[in-house]
């Protein structure tokens, strides 16, 4: 049933004039199918992409045999990508400032930024962040019209902006190596790179080593989400993991359970079943697996909130 209606969908892109051979999406069993039960005919998503933005064509078969079509696009506040490449410049020249082993240039710049240079990278993804609840709240009541957003996205950027310069101006005035002249923008784009890639590879396999160890009758936990892509979501512009504030996005999958669970009324929210007294086993799981994260990262900010869900089916990473 998936594949024909994955058929439908294509055929309706194609009729649009989107899509094609070279970007053939995979049909995703939706997590509103989970949560209907095993004799209802599943909902498929169809995520694609046009214009340099993710949709998904939604197809619904109804009780009479016809299906409903209907379109969706990523939620994403304007100047998201201007933000997101803003953020990874002053990131990138953080993690560089910061290696640097010559305590003298260190306490020169110091004296010079403060902590600027380590709590603004942070500080402007939360800002960014609530701006994107205040206009996509959870409750999907009244939404403001996102466009209202734009000032204050670029007042966040022309922050990131604005410091990285001055960096640049203090390290020619000093003539810092590796932050003064054409060295700069290198510097950004390739060390910085290296230092991050490093320090999130490090987190994630540590923590797949943790939660490797783990399962739930059988079924082992996963996880999903930035830990695992090194990418974060729309709320937060798709900005790089950062491994000194973060949570873990873990699940096992398990079809048995989950449907038990759904005819005993349990709560599915997005297709997953949170630990709770109503599903004691994959309660005890989700706490011991935290428990021992918070013991490995103890500085790293929201670890606490990471948890194990119970799906029916693998969700999307």
């Amino acid at each position: 049933v998936i594949g024909w209606l994955a058929g439908r969908a294509r055929s309706l892109l194609a009729a649009l004039g989107i899509g094609g051979e070279e970007e053939e999406a995979t049909p995703q069993e939706s997590d509103e199918a989970t949560t209907r039960g095993p004799d209802t005919q599943p909902t498929v998503d169809l995520p694609f992409s046009m214009d340099d933005e993710s949709h998904t064509i939604t197809l619904a078969p109804t009780d009479d045999g016809d299906i409903e079509v209907f379109m969706a696009s990523d939620r994403k506040l304007p100047l998201w990508k201007q933000f997101r490449t803003a953020h990874t410049n002053l990131d990138n020249l953080r993690r560089y400032i910061n290696s640097i082993e010559d305590e003298d240039v260190k306490e020169l710049f110091r004296e010079e930024f403060g902590d600027a240079i380590d709590s603004l990278p942070a500080n402007m993804v939360d800002e960014f962040k609530a701006l994107y609840r205040t206009y996509f709240p959870k409750d999907e009541g009244h939404t403001p019209d996102p466009s209202g957003a734009k000032p204050d996205v670029r007042r966040l950027i022309t922050n990131a902006e604005q410091l990285v310069a001055r960096i640049k101006a203090w390290g020619d005035r000093y003539g810092i190596d590796g932050l003064s002249g054409p060295d700069i923008d290198e510097t950004i784009n390739t060390k910085g790179h290296e230092l991050w890639k490093a320090a999130w590879e490090q987190k994630r396999l540590r923590i797949a080593g943790i939660i490797g160890r783990y399962s739930y009758k059988g079924a082992p936990v996963m996880m999903r989400g930035s830990v695992a892509k090194g990418i974060r979501s729309d709320v937060k512009a798709q900005t790089r993991f950062d491994e000194t504030a973060f949570d873990v996005d873990m699940y096992v999958v398990h079809q048995e359970d989950f449907d038990k669970a759904v005819s005993a009324r349990v709560p599915v929210q997005a297709g997953k079943i949170f630990p709770s007294r109503q599903v004691p086993e994959l309660a005890t799981l989700s706490a011991r697996v935290q428990a021992e994260l918070v013991r490995e990262f103890p500085d790293v900010r929201g670890i606490g909130g990471s948890a194990v869900v119970l799906n029916r089916t693998p969700p999307p990473r």
